[in-house]
Parts: C-alpha cells; sequence; structure tokens
C-alpha cells in the first residue's frame, strides 16, 4: 500500500508524555522502522446539460510501516485515512466524515534465500486488484503470501480467507498463484485466481521496450477470462497498447475490446485487467470496444502537457481533456485536468485538480 506520516508514531508516544529518562529507549525503538507514505488531495466538478456545476473535495492519506522484529522476521502496519467528500458549511463545518481503516497488520518472514512470506492482514496484489492507491478504493485481506525469485522468474503464490473486495461478497475467501519472468527483454506474466464457489480466472501479459537512437517504444497486451461458477459464459477481455517517445515528445494508443458474454474480468475498475480513462472505461458490457489515444510534450523537465481522447464506442460515450502535470519536487507532484464528456449525443464538461506528497 502507498503510505503517508513519516513521524506521526514519533510524535504520538511524545504526547502520550515520555520523559528526557527513557529519550534512550525511543531511540532505539525507532531505529530501522521504515515508514513511506502519500498524503493526497482532489478537487472535481462535473456539470452537463441537465444539471449545473457541482464540485467536491476529497482528501486521503496512506501509511505503511515496516518493523524490525528479529534477524529474518520483520512487522507490518498499514494505515488509511481520507475524507471521501468534504462541502463546507457557513459555519466552517465539515459534512464529510473522517474513516480511518486498519488495512494491513502482519509478519513476513525472510531467512530463506530470495523469498519472503507475510503472514497477517495486507494487500492483495494481483492484476484483478488494486493494492496501492494515493486516493480511491484498494484491497486487503487476512491470509498468506509467499513470494521466491529463482533467476528470471518470480513466482507468487497466496490464500486469504477473508477478504475486503465487494465484488467477490463479503468475506469471500480467494487464492492465487503467479509467475513473472523476463525473456530476451519481454516482460511476461500469467496468473490464475480462484474464488471458491463464485469463479476462477486467468490472466497473461507480455510487454517490451525497444530503446532506439531517435526513440523509445514501448508496447503490450494483456488477455483476461473469468467464469463465474454455475456459468457457462465466459468473460473476456484482451487490450493492448504502444507508446512512442521522440525527444519531448510523446504519443500513445491503447486499445481493448469485450468476448461476447461480456468482460467482467476486474474486481476494481482500476485493476491491470481492464481499462480506464478519466470519466470513461471499457466496462463489462458486451462486444464494448475502448480506445485511448494521447499526444503529450515535457515542454520544462518538470512539466508535461498531453491532449487525451478516450472513446466508449458501444456506449456512445467519448471524452477530451487537456492535462498539465508539473513535478515540483521528487516528492511532490500536481495535475490540472480541463475537459468535456459527450453521452449520446449530451454534452458536459469536468475539471480536477490534484496533489500529492510521497514520502
Amino acid at each position: 500500500m502507498k503510505k503517508f506520516a513519516k513521524m506521526s508514531l514519533v510524535a504520538a508516544l511524545a504526547v502520550a508524555g515520555l520523559t528526557t529518562a527513557n529519550a534512550k529507549d525511543l531511540t532505539e525503538a525507532i531505529k530501522g522502522v521504515d515508514v513511506t507514505g502519500t498524503v493526497a488531495y482532489r478537487y472535481e466538478e462535473a456539470s452537463s446539460e441537465t444539471t449545473a456545476q457541482e464540485g467536491d473535495n476529497y482528501y486521503n492519506a496512506v501509511m505503511d510501516m515496516v518493523v524490525p522484529a528479529g534477524d529474518d522476521f520483520s512487522m507490518g502496519l498499514s494505515f488509511q485515512a481520507g475524507i471521501a467528500k468534504l462541502d463546507h458549511t457557513l459555519a466552517g463545518q465539515s459534512s464529510g466524515s473522517t474513516n480511518v481503516v486498519l488495512t494491513g497488520a502482519n509478519f513476513t518472514y525472510a531467512g530463506i534465500a530470495n523469498t519472503t512470506i507475510t503472514a497477517g492482514l495486507q494487500a492483495i496484489p494481483t492484476p484483478w486488484t488494486v493494492a496501492s492507491d494515493a486516493m480511491g478504493t484498494t484491497h486487503s485481506g487476512t491470509g498468506i503470501l509467499a513470494l521466491t525469485t529463482q533467476g528470471p522468474v518470480t513466482l507468487a503464490g497466496a490464500y486469504f480467507n477473508d477478504t475486503d473486495i465487494a465484488a467477490l461478497g463479503a468475506g469471500q475467501d480467494i487464492w492465487v498463484i503467479g509467475a513473472i519472468a523476463n525473456v530476451a527483454g519481454v516482460n511476461l506474466d500469467a496468473w490464475y485466481a480462484d474464488a471458491r464457489d463464485v469463479l476462477d480466472s486467468y490472466t497473461v501479459s507480455a510487454a517490451y521496450k525497444l530503446d532506439l537512437d531517435a526513440a523509445k517504444i514501448a508496447m503490450g497486451i494483456r488477455y483476461t477470462e473469468l467464469e463465474l461458477d454455475g456459468s457457462n459464459a465466459d468473460q473476456e477481455t484482451v487490450h493492448g497498447y504502444i507508446k512512442l517517445t521522440a525527444g519531448m515528445f510523446d504519443a500513445s494508443v491503447k486499445y481493448g475490446e469485450n468476448g461476447s458474454d461480456g468482460g467482467l474480468v476486474a474486481f476494481d475498475g482500476s485493476a491491470k485487467t481492464t481499462m480506464e480513462g478519466w470519466n470513461t472505461a471499457l466496462g463489462s458490457a458486451a462486444d464494448e470496444e475502448f480506445l485511448q489515444l494521447s499526444v503529450g510534450a515535457k515542454v520544462l523537465p518538470a512539466l508535461h502537457v498531453s491532449l487525451n481522447y478516450n472513446e466508449e464506442d458501444k456506449a456512445d460515450k467519448n471524452e477530451t481533456y487537456v492535462q498539465v502535470k508539473y513535478q515540483a519536487t521528487k516528492s511532490l507532484s500536481t495535475y490540472v485536468r480541463l475537459g468535456e464528456l459527450d453521452v449520446a449525443g449530451a454534452d458536459g464538461s469536468a475539471g480536477r485538480v490534484h496533489v500529492q506528497y510521497s514520502f
């Protein structure tokens, strides 16, 4: 998970009344502790021919802390806190509510060469889920995850007896196996997941980067199939991309389509097994097609400007927007989007400001 507030633990202990007598103990206690994270703010607004302009504020902070617990063991803690919607009243009060959620409490064993085994509450890092997002839905569950790297191949195996994946139903268990490899410069991965009495799914992908003298080319493709238990219909999606970078300029084309039975192949709309634009997405409709086009330029070392177009063919929905991204420092970035959305001939507009600090 992505994270936040590097010194919050120290501050909390200080407020609790630690004296100078145990200052040395505190120094020893936090030695080797790794705390990283993100704090994000987003303003989003939208309007259409039938609705007035409306804007919302969103805040989110995520922390991941790793504490040494012995020569081969470490303890992990993860928290997420955010306000989904904040509207200030005349009295200066907020109508939004802050939710603090424990998303990780686990132990990791690393006593085997090139292998880690993590048990407890933790992120679910699969192509069907979102395990890390500074502003949005993430997935976690209680279980065990093992990773081992042997040469160019990394193998993964996991079983979660309780998850927060809404698409599977409350508390649904799931097991996953996967392999990631690099063969002759081609990045490959293959995964299989089974949610008992609900579904099983597999996904495979390949990606390749070519560095030429005058340009860089990146391309990739992914195929995913999912079958609901008790159904003969196979949900499937295939999507791919190609990106060209030449000097200060870049351009990309992404295309995806669903099968004749539908494309319900992701547990989250932002997962790798599907495609997502800004206010558009591939979705799960049968035979749906989704196209994304983008051209951009790095006008300054820290400033990138792009023009983007996304289209859902069957849904008769498209959006065009300009994005300006500024990397103020290594840790602080922001982007602004302004665009128009057309749904079956009805026009609308949208805007977003996103500010994010990472450490």
